[in-house]
């Protein structure tokens, strides 16, 4: 069995931080997941939950960036489900959506919502992301080319070096928010005050 979730990203003041969910029933930490949707992309299926579980509106990865497994209660059974992830660069969080009643949404610096989710493959994937910061919106979608080709292209938009520039490249490990983590700011609460 097999679920499609979206990790929710977006780049905060002190950092990239992710939209963390809680589960309807036992109020864990997660992110946005679901079955499969007939008719829609997998892909598509895990932007439509982001939605309806969490208001999140943004452009997702057409290929999953990771997976995980998790173990899912059933009346008289658990069940092991894999989970594929597809990435979501969030442009807007609406003030109200379909289970907006049911579950909490909190922003979360990544070393953070690592220690929230209770999944180890989860905490893996929010570790990659701490250790190799994602690649530039335009450059996301080439991440599943040809290596050359990507290569080539992120050295050209300047969001690569060169071997001979560096040999080490540095990835900053992002820093901890003070406090609670700030919502985010609703586009459409901001086009409201533009009226």
């Amino acid at each position: 069995m097999h679920q499609v979730a979206a990790l929710p990203f977006r780049k905060g003041e002190e950092g990239p931080q992710v939209c963390l969910v809680t589960t309807r029933e036992t109020r864990r930490w997660t992110i946005p997941k679901g079955w499969p949707m007939k008719g829609r992309s997998d892909s598509d299926a895990a932007r439509i939950e982001a939605i309806e579980e969490g208001g999140l509106v943004g452009k997702v990865t057409k290929r999953p960036i990771g997976s995980f497994l998790y173990w899912k209660r059933r009346p008289t059974e658990l069940d092991l489900i894999r989970v594929e992830v597809y990435r979501l660069d969030v442009d807007e969080q609406l003030a109200t959506w379909k289970e907006a009643g049911e579950r909490y949404s909190m922003w979360f610096p990544l070393d953070t919502a690592a220690d929230l989710v209770d999944e180890p493959g989860l905490k893996a994937i929010f570790e990659s992301l701490m250790a190799e910061p994602p690649l530039p919106g335009d450059a996301r979608l080439l991440y599943h080319g040809d290596p050359a080709s990507i290569k080539e292209t992120a050295m050209a938009k300047g969001q690569m070096r060169s071997n001979k520039e560096t040999r080490k490249p540095k990835a900053e490990k992002p820093k901890a928010a003070a406090g609670a983590p700030k919502p985010f700011a609703s586009t459409t609460a901001a086009a409201k005050d533009k009226k």
